[in-house]
């Protein structure tokens, strides 16, 4: 069965908070074509990545511009921690969080640690993909198996 046009829009805007979810439930229902299930959790993911990146660097800025700079204290061990692991996984690896966390707060996080890095809308986009394969395929090989 094809996908209507409201369960299209209902999909995509799903997939801009949480891009696994959504081909779960529609492999689950079976009614629709996988590449349709792809196509709107993909638009969707990369929609919401691209759009919640947008936010958060606004929102960082906004933030650093109305609260006034606090001298620098020492770096304590937990922020020693987290500059540690930002450094180690890099903007491709805070952008497969989206999988895990979710769109927003991936993409926020990305926002956060590399605002002005070539690389980072392409990774969120690519992971969107990524995430959106793994949340079609894998349930659909547990479907058919079993």
């Amino acid at each position: 069965m094809k996908m209507s046009l409201a369960v299209l829009i209902t999909s995509i805007l799903t997939s801009t908070i949480k891009v696994v979810s959504v081909p779960i439930a529609l492999i689950i229902l079976g009614e629709y074509p996988v590449w349709e299930i792809i196509f709107s959790a993909f638009i969707g993911g990369a929609l919401g990545s691209v759009l919640f990146y947008f936010i958060g660097q606004k929102l960082f800025g906004y933030l650093s511009d109305w609260m006034p700079s606090k001298p620098k204290k020492h770096n304590s061990s937990k922020k020693r921690r987290i500059i540690k692991m930002k450094n180690k996984i890099g903007v491709w690896g805070l952008s497969a969080s989206i999988g895990i966390l979710s769109v927003p707060v991936g993409a926020i996080l990305v926002a956060k640690y590399f605002p002005n890095h070539r690389w980072a809308i392409p990774s969120l986009v690519f992971w969107s993909f990524i995430w959106t394969l793994l949340a079609t395929f894998i349930p659909l090989a547990i479907i058919t198996l079993f």
